[in-house]
């Protein structure tokens, strides 16, 4: 097809340049012809296609070749298979090398994010000039490589499965999975031939594969296999353990036998060419069936499918059958925990011999308390972001008793008021992935002349994503967790952007961890007001924003800062085609490419993850109904525990309208009997029962008033009582009555 020079006025069609095609073709207004250098392009696709179809029919005659050799010397009544059967099917698909990669204009820079001042972190380095084309190193050779290992494998599982099914047509052959554990332990210390490199060509394939890679499994961990096949002290046997032996050794005679009567091995033992060949296939058949173990056990390390929001609920075992495990009834460990943690955070205070009380006010605003949270190491490197220094503190409100967490700019003077008004808007912005700003406002009382105080939502024992993940090196992140993340980034740029703002604190070090996988931006507002003599161009700013997501997911999913820099952004993004599924990939690229036209908006991000959000929203209503679970728990206790503060009030009360014996007698009477009842039994030796599962069974009947009736016995058992929980809870509603009315006359 020969080019035609585009008028002037028409330009080439978008997705001809990224994607080769066009589906609105027919109505498309942009020109639908190639450039030349595509051209070019894809004849060079079409002459690789032409050279791998040859080398694949040359592959496929020379199996079939060898395929005759071994059908024809090999035993006629274990043969099955035609000689004429392909190794590789000629339909079977090949895939075809790759298009050009879409990937253009790269930038990893934060472009004109102020004119009076620049920031000078790794996050936001400048680049004049850009970064190139991103194009990955010797694609079409990995490609081809990728190609033979492919059409290796499908070789050697297409050449085991006939093998293995002439090996069960063999009469005179036991299959492997017959043969128990106790025959293979008689015969693996009775002396046998071995043969040249590991491999006997008188063993079926799939038998010497399983073999090999018990091998392995013992010469890798000797002791933890001789454990497992260990032979017990002798004891005296059973008879039926002695007839069992008996067949054992019989079938062992037997297989012995038939394997000196195999005519299908002579030909291949005499022919040394052929035993040569079959030799070379069966190693390469161990290496890979090896090499795919290896490569499954790195997989399922690296991407382990599981709930981003894991469960609270436990699995116990219960100690009887048919009732429930007491842990089941209270709050799980774990999430008890985490709250108490948190609680514990919210009373921190400064210790009066800390030095750094002396250069802490009591009283900043109308805020006290204040307790800093910035570590020593972190306070260096927080004026990188915002280009002033920073530091955290909690203080307690004096208007509602409610900590919060205060950012300081220190150095920092404020121009006019106009800039407060500016970050005015964020109070309005209430996101479950945003930490609220609820308050600006200027003041001296750290000593200089003047600071800025932004005043946030506090989020007791949350962590930042750079100090979770890129502070310490471990296994790289699950690519659920990596989706989880995102879906909740992309849902608060979403709400950001619908109110015309810009977020521009994309930054792990800006976003907290504060629950299980639950992130939340923070910070925001603060470039409103210290840039706010910045000329806003908000498409621009809006698109930065997708340019720094992009940069934070990988920047997590290699678990590096310096993966995004210009040297080793191609390194990365290859690492992630590799690693994660072409979803993540094509999502990366799509954010970090900035095209001349048409930038990138947050909607169309919405787009290309809406599967992923309908699972998040999955995940999250798991979750929440594991919380409901544990909340139902609590409701429970609530009960319980007023049942038994009810029961504390009555119960010996030793004077009561001027009667000692108030409690000793009439209904009271049965109600100190069900407290034995519940809490003084003791066992048949005299030992304390200690059994909550009766405790909390009991109380839930009396609270639901069952009619369900119990034996109530005196402490000096000479009176029995038969009662039931309806009538007990009726005496305990009545007693409790009358202090309720005797308090009310007083």
């Amino acid at each position: 097809m020969m080019y035609q020079q585009q008028p002037k006025n028409q330009k080439q069609c978008k997705n001809i340049a990224l994607h080769g095609y066009c589906r609105n073709s027919d109505k498309c207004e942009f020109s639908h012809e190639l450039t030349p250098q595509q051209q070019q392009q894809q004849q060079q696709q079409q002459q690789q296609q032409q050279q791998q179809q040859q080398q694949q029919q040359q592959q496929q005659q020379q199996q079939q070749q060898q395929q005759q050799q071994q059908n024809s010397n090999g035993n006629g009544s274990n043969n099955t298979a035609t000689s004429n059967n392909p190794i590789i099917s000629p339909n079977s698909n090949i895939a075809s090398p790759l298009k050009k990669s879409p990937i253009d204009n790269l930038t990893t820079s934060f472009q004109n994010l102020s004119t009076n001042q620049q920031t000078n972190h790794h996050w936001a380095d400048h680049f004049q000039s850009g970064i190139p084309e991103y194009i990955p190193k010797q694609q079409l050779q990995q490609l081809q490589q990728q190609q033979l290992l492919q059409q290796q494998q499908q070789q050697a599982l297409l050449l085991q499965q006939q093998q293995q099914q002439n090996y069960d047509d063999d009469q005179h052959l036991y299959p492997y999975g017959d043969n128990s554990v106790d025959d293979y332990e008689q015969h693996q210390y009775e002396p046998q031939p071995q043969p040249n490199n590991g491999i006997d060509p008188n063993m079926n394939n799939q038998f010497q594969i399983n073999n090999f890679v018990a091998a392995q499994m013992r010469n890798a961990s000797p002791q933890s296999y001789q454990q497992q096949f260990q032979q017990p002290n002798p004891s005296p046997q059973s008879s039926s353990q002695q007839q069992q032996q008996q067949q054992q050794q019989q079938q062992q005679a037997v297989y012995q036998q038939q394997q000196q009567q195999q005519p299908s091995s002579q030909p291949l033992a005499q022919n040394p060419s052929l035993q040569n060949n079959n030799n070379k296939l069966l190693q390469l058949q161990l290496q890979q069936h090896l090499q795919q173990i290896q490569a499954a056990q790195q997989q399922a390390q690296i991407n382990q499918s599981y709930t981003p929001y894991p469960s609270y609920s436990q699995s116990v075992i219960r100690n009887k059958p048919g009732r429930r495990n007491i842990g089941s009834f209270f709050m799980s460990e774990s999430l008890k925990q985490d709250i108490l943690n948190q609680k514990s955070l919210l009373y921190l205070t400064l210790d009066p011999n800390d030095p750094r009380i002396k250069n802490i006010p009591p009283m900043l605003n109308k805020y006290h308390s204040l307790y800093p949270l910035d570590h020593d190491a972190s306070r260096e490197n927080q004026g990188k972001m915002f280009g002033y220094i920073t530091s955290v503190y909690k203080a307690i409100s004096t208007l509602d008793g409610l900590p919060y967490a205060i950012r300081r700019v220190e150095g920092f003077r404020l121009s006019s008021e106009y800039a407060l008004q500016a970050a005015e808007t964020w109070r309005n912005i209430q996101h479950p992935n945003i930490v609220s700003l609820k308050e600006i406002f200027v003041s001296k009382e750290f000593g200089d002349n003047s600071s800025l105080f932004f005043t946030y939502e506090f989020f007791p024992g949350s962590e930042t994503l750079e100090s979770k993940y890129l502070s310490q090196s471990g296994n790289p992140l699950s690519e659920s967790v990596l989706w989880s993340f995102i879906c909740q980034i992309t849902s608060a740029l979403k709400t950001i952007h619908s109110a015309g703002l810009v977020c521009r604190v994309i930054h792990p070090s800006k976003i907290l961890l504060t629950g299980k996988n639950r992130i939340r931006m923070n910070g925001v507002g603060i470039f409103d007001v210290v840039n706010f003599d910045t000329p806003r161009i908000l498409a621009q700013y809006q698109h930065e924003d997708l340019l720094l997501f992009g940069r934070l997911i990988l920047t997590l999913a290699c678990r590096s800062a310096q993966s995004t820099t210009t040297t080793n952004l191609s390194k990365s993004i290859e690492y992630v085609s590799n690693q994660y599924s072409k979803e993540l990939y094509n999502l990366i690229v799509y954010l970090l490419t900035k095209p001349v036209i048409n930038l990138p908006n947050i909607d169309e991000v919405v787009l290309m993850i809406s599967g992923r959000l309908l699972q998040e929203n999955n995940y999250l209503h798991t979750y929440t109904d594991d919380l409901e679970t544990e909340l139902s728990k609590e409701y429970e206790n609530g009960r319980l525990f007023r049942l038994v503060t009810k029961l504390g009030f009555i119960n010996e009360r030793p004077l009561y309208d001027m009667d000692p014996r108030w409690s000793e007698t009439g209904d009271r009477y049965l109600i100190k009997l069900f407290r034995d009842y519940i809490f003084h039994q003791v066992y048949d030796d005299g030992t304390p029962v200690l059994d909550f599962y009766h405790v909390v069974e009991t109380l839930n009947k009396l609270d639901c008033g069952v009619d369900e009736k119990i034996l109530l016995m005196s402490r000096d058992e000479q009176s029995l009582l038969v009662v039931s929980y309806k009538d007990l809870k009726k005496c305990i509603d009545s007693a409790f009555s009358e202090l309720v009315s005797q308090k009310s006359h007083i």
